[in-house]
């Protein structure tokens, strides 16, 4: 289970008299997402309210949203944790809902993403004045929008986003409104349906569908869609950009039953894994795959003709879900263990060890993606570059040494490539090619 996975999952409604109620049950189809806190607010015509907690959406308590009135929602989960912020919600990265106050009167904003712009606006605004409570990219849009000199509450957002770079979605809560956007690259997905008659609004389909509601469409890149005083809208105020899809969204962020960005997370997944399987093949008995990256493995086992079987099982404890060896399925055969992505590399060899204490007598590992060297620059949370095993082993024998593995194997890039299609996907993660380039660090000790 070591690839991308926690993130941070959007999910908002407009016109619905159990708003509060309807985004926390989206929230949960989105919990693949984050499953370290979640972020609610609603709107009910004069001020916006929120709520916060840390954990999946399953341990929260419900009896909190009865101080949540309103026809308007947003609603976060996110990973990583931090100690709650002024406004009381956890925060402690770039992508953490925010409930600040403008001219315009209480605001409320989520982001999935990252601004790469981020430090030096936050920069630029503390030298104007500005006071930052929290380390989100958020407050950072919210101070923008509060340093406006636009009129309305929307223009003065188009203004504010105007000024930021990067790649993000976005969903903003006032008292009568609600607006969801997406960068103008289109880095991050973001869906809009229909439930009973209101507007929702989505990270993924799957929620939409889950409760209940009818998907409509993607929100273009550079799109946003306005929701005020019951009107909708949809305005594209930014210049358009050569599309920059993530590329980690089909491999391993969204659900294998989302569509994400007109393409199947599934099919792609079994894809790469018969690629793989093509460009690789280990000589074995059976084909494994670490839990949750199934279809890579069913992928590869169809490809090179070797049985899958399922042994390597999940199991919950205390300290979170792990997984199991079955010793009856392996012992005494050649098995290839195929996974996602290796990053940090610690799953697959904790897979190596106890495949050949279970009695395998040869352990190849294939990776059904390129080989990751670089932290993502863009917001999806990952191990830092020197943490990653590509980075620290460049070298593959030395690789499959550390891993204990007969053998080693990966996607070539340029197999991925074909595999997702048509072009404008971020693959920098595995090739270095940045489509929006990352801003260097803030170095300055900030001592006066």
């Amino acid at each position: 289970m070591d690839g991308f996975r926690d993130g941070s999952g959007l999910f908002g409604v407009a016109g619905s008299a159990s708003s509060a109620e309807c985004v926390l049950d989206a929230l949960a189809s989105l919990q693949h997402r984050g499953g370290a806190g979640l972020a609610v607010a609603t709107a009910d015509g004069t001020t916006v309210r929120a709520t916060r907690a840390r954990g999946r959406v399953d341990g929260f308590d419900r009896e909190a949203l009865e101080t949540l009135p309103g026809t308007l929602a947003i609603g976060q989960v996110f990973g990583g944790l931090g100690p709650p912020d002024l406004a009381g919600l956890p925060l402690d990265g770039g992508d953490r809902m925010v409930l600040g106050h403008t001219s315009g009167g209480p605001l409320a904003a989520a982001i999935a993403g990252r601004f790469t712009n981020g430090t030096r606006l936050r920069r630029e605004l503390k030298e104007k004045g500005a006071l930052f409570q929290t380390e989100s990219d958020a407050e950072v849009l919210l101070h923008l929008v509060a340093q406006s000199a636009q009129r309305t509450t929307v223009n003065r957002l188009v203004d504010a986003l105007w000024k930021v770079e990067g790649a993000f979605s976005a969903l903003l809560l006032g008292p009568e409104l609600l607006v969801a956007v997406r960068d103008p690259r289109g880095f991050r997905p973001l869906v809009v349906g229909q439930l009973d008659g209101a507007l929702v609004v989505s990270s993924e389909d799957v929620a939409i569908r889950e409760v209940g509601g009818t998907v409509q469409r993607a929100v273009a890149p550079g799109e946003m869609v306005v929701v005020l005083r019951e009107a909708v809208q949809s305005v594209r105020p930014f210049p358009a950009q050569a599309p920059s899809r993530c590329a980690q969204e089909l491999v391993g962020l969204a659900r294998h039953d989302a569509s994400i960005m007109d393409r199947s997370p599934y099919e792609v997944r079994t894809k790469l894994g018969e690629r793989v399987g093509r460009t690789d093949p280990a000589d074995v008995d059976l084909v494994l795959a670490l839990p949750h990256d199934e279809p890579f493995a069913l992928g590869y086992a169809r490809s090179t003709g070797h049985p899958y079987e399922r042994g390597l099982l999940p199991r919950y404890g205390a300290s979170g879900e792990d997984w199991m060896v079955v010793p009856s399925v392996v012992q005494g055969r050649r098995v290839a263990i195929v996974s996602r992505s290796l990053l940090t590399g610690a799953e697959a060899r904790k897979a190596v060890s106890r495949l050949r204490a279970a009695g395998a007598v040869e352990v190849h590992v294939r990776v059904a993606t390129p080989p990751i060297a670089r932290a993502c620059v863009y917001g999806v949370p990952s191990p830092t570059t020197d943490e990653l095993a590509s980075a620290r082993r460049p070298d593959p024998e030395d690789l499959r040494a550390w891993l204990d593995a007969d053998t080693v194997g990966f996607l070539p890039l340029e197999a991925l490539v074909d595999v997702l299609g048509t072009r404008g996907w971020c693959t920098a993660c595995v090739s270095g090619d940045h489509p929006v380039a990352p801003e260097e660090a803030d170095d300055q000790l900030p001592l006066f």
